[in-house]
């Protein structure tokens, strides 16, 4: 059902959407990354917490860059008359 209503929309919010879901991806592939920093071997403290503090600031900005990205979405829906939030809420994750 989910892919019959995506053919349905305007294609600028249809790439609106995917555009997100590909921040969404780097947001997991970020979230793995900073597992793997908090679990990883390090020559000391330091070093240990400059890593995971520059993978969380990317990871934050990312997170940052997709309620940004479905802000924009929401207007654009609003201004193209689409109100399913079902759309939005399966991108809030």
């Amino acid at each position: 059902a989910k892919a019959e209503k995506r053919d349905a929309l305007p294609k600028h919010i249809k790439d609106m959407i995917k555009a997100i879901e590909r921040i969404i991806e780097q947001i997991e592939m970020a979230e793995e990354m900073l597992e793997k920093a908090k679990n990883a071997e390090y020559s000391d403290e330091k070093t240990k917490q400059a890593v995971i503090d520059s993978q969380q600031s990317f990871l934050n900005s990312l997170e940052i860059a997709r309620f940004d990205a479905i802000q924009a979405l929401q207007e654009a829906m609003k201004e193209a008359g689409i109100e399913d939030v079902s759309i939005i809420t399966d991108l809030m994750r």
